[in-house]
């Protein structure tokens, strides 16, 4: 993160993905397996990972996680917004119709309605996803 993110949100951003293709690369590189737990809303994001995946022989499997905008509206209010938090609840909202959004562009793409699952079953459900898919991109 770079000094005064909160007046440079949109450069902390850029740099936080910068960062992180080049951790990707890294890792793969190393001919480790890597998971990137990350809000991501941009596809243009995704396809730069999916492109680095591919230059290093790695397979790439999307999981988009995704409930209702009314449970994650509720779920967010109900954990509270910090007085200088840069989350409020138009940002979240937002962020909600931008991943949906995403979730209609990226047909490869597994999506997982967490709504009714238990943070295990979640993850029960990603490995399930990561390692019974062969969709080769």
């Amino acid at each position: 993160m770079i000094s005064h993110y909160n007046e440079h949100a949109k450069e902390t951003s850029e740099y936080s993905y910068v960062t992180s293709f080049a951790m990707i690369d890294g890792y793969l590189k190393t001919g480790h397996s890597v998971i990137v737990e990350k809000m991501m809303r941009n596809g243009m994001h995704l396809d730069r990972m999916i492109e680095i995946a591919q230059a290093n022989g790695a397979h790439a499997t999307e999981i988009i996680l995704w409930a209702r905008k009314e449970f994650v509206l509720a779920r967010a209010a109900e954990r509270g917004y910090r007085k200088d938090s840069l989350l409020t609840p138009e940002k979240c909202e937002r962020f909600w119709h931008e991943i949906d959004d995403l979730k209609a562009e990226r047909p490869n793409a597994i999506v997982i309605d967490v709504e009714y699952l238990s943070p295990d079953k979640v993850v029960e459900k990603i490995r399930s996803a990561v390692s019974d898919t062969d969709r080769g991109f």
